[in-house]
């Protein structure tokens, strides 16, 4: 990422799927670093799509980019019943570019998913999407090892409430998207 970004600089993220065909699209803005990684917020109202599908968020939150992990976490600081708290795509390491406005964050979904919503346990899922995509699209047993690994740790890292998937820490960040405002 370019370290000469400020909070506020628009980010384009980028998934795409293992053949290079555009999977989920969106834009927010760059909130800062930490710890943790590189995080951006999205307000409510912020537009998701890939080809033939579209979604509004309803509530603000974060994505967090890990520096040298595959995975992607979007963050919610409420979890009221039913509603995602947690969804972490597996991918691979994200990669960040400079553009005439601003960055955008690139990365390979590779279907599993950690999941928790308010008031229920975490959970892996897609691991259907992920053993039929391993097929279809041939992905490398270290690619499937390491994400099955992966997957096992952050679901392990979610359930134990382990930073950054604690409350008080998706917060800060949420607030700073709300103070951005």
């Amino acid at each position: 990422m370019d370290d000469s970004a400020r909070p506020g600089t628009p980010v384009h993220v980028n998934f795409t799927k293992w053949d290079g065909r555009q999977h989920w699209q969106s834009d927010g803005v760059l909130l800062g670093d930490d710890e943790y990684g590189v995080w951006v917020g999205f307000s409510a109202d912020t537009e998701f799509y890939r080809p033939g599908r579209r979604v509004v968020a309803k509530r603000d939150h974060t994505l967090l980019f890990p520096r040298h992990e595959g995975w992607v976490g979007r963050l919610y600081d409420t979890g009221p019943e039913g509603l995602i708290r947690y969804y972490i795509d597996l991918a691979t390491v994200p990669v960040w570019t400079t553009t005439g406005s601003g960055l955008e964050v690139s990365m390979i979904d590779l279907d599993l998913d950690v999941v928790e919503r308010g008031g229920q346990a975490p959970y892996v899922d897609d691991e259907d999407e992920f053993l039929e995509h391993q097929k279809l699209f041939g992905y490398p047993d270290e690619v499937i090892a390491q994400a099955r690994k992966d997957a096992d740790g952050l679901l392990a890292d979610v359930q134990a409430g382990r930073a950054p998937f604690r409350q008080d820490v998706v917060r800060r960040w949420v607030e700073a998207l709300r103070d951005l405002s």
